[in-house]
């Protein structure tokens, strides 16, 4: 080969290699890549990360957090109002926690809701000072929080001072039991009702009406119980006649009273 053709052949390849280099630059400037690490590479921080095999962090040595996320602004910690860490999934788990012998999640805030458990197609705001917040509104047969157990407690509440469960419903049951075979509600210690009350009935009367307040009320299928609270030689309540539009109940005895006397009464259903 003459010096003019080896020349021409080292510009040729110098060319060559120029012209893959700017083409492999051209394709990585006009589509970066979603995956920024595969299999085998480093985890690169601010952007996407691919692996078809589980990602491991363990820490043998001591009882130090293993891996941490923290969302905060200008460098300076608890700060931030993003979300720390994102699990999500389409027909799996979203986050899963195990742990033999402690919390398998954990969640804590110093005053708003530890952990929110959400499913339905429009959000509601959690309530503040709130350990789990439960809501589900697909259906009337949505749970917000659900327990089970096959042979212990599915819900359990405790409070040293306060109420441990409380139900409330603005048209609905406020608490349902139900048992096919035992027993629906079982109470140990006093029942406090407030469609309930005393009335007295005058001395020489034999009857007393008893105007409810704006907590109580009567309707076609209630059932009131009343009795006597003091003793009465031959007397008796003979009856209970409901008035609903008068937001009211008539107490009658079988006959007038020489003194005053108190009645008991309570309404069901």
């Amino acid at each position: 080969m003459t010096q003019v053709e080896e020349g021409r052949a080292r510009r040729q390849v110098l060319a060559g290699a120029v012209g893959m280099a700017g083409a492999a630059l051209m394709g990585w400037l006009g589509a970066a890549p979603r995956a920024r690490a595969n299999d085998g590479d480093f985890i690169q921080i601010g952007g996407e990360n691919s692996s078809t095999h589980p990602t491991g962090l363990s820490n043998g040595a001591n009882v130090n957090t293993v891996f941490r996320t923290e969302s905060y602004v200008s460098g300076t910690p608890g700060s931030g109002s993003g979300t720390a860490l994102l699990g999500t999934s389409k027909t799996g788990i979203g986050v899963e926690g195990f742990c033999d012998d402690g919390e398998g999640v954990h969640g804590e805030s110093a005053t708003k809701t530890g952990v929110l458990g959400y499913s339905g197609t429009s959000f509601v705001v959690p309530r503040d000072d709130t350990g789990v917040f439960g809501y589900a509104n697909q259906n009337a047969l949505a749970n917000g929080v659900f327990g089970g157990s096959s042979v212990g407690t599915g819900v359990n509440g405790q409070s040293d001072s306060g109420q441990g469960v409380i139900g409330t419903s603005a048209s609905g049951t406020g608490v349902y039991a139900s048992s096919s075979f035992g027993v629906a509600l079982g109470v140990e210690g006093r029942v406090l009702l407030n469609q309930s009350g005393t009335a007295t009935v005058k001395s020489g009367k034999a009857s007393v009406k008893v105007i409810l307040d704006e907590t109580q009320f009567v309707v076609t299928a209630s059932f009131v119980l009343a009795t006597l609270q003091q003793h009465r030689a031959g007397v008796w309540v003979a009856a209970v006649v409901k008035d609903i539009p008068g937001h009211s109940l008539t107490i009658y005895l079988n006959k007038s009273v020489a003194a005053d006397t108190r009645v008991g009464w309570v309404i069901l259903n």
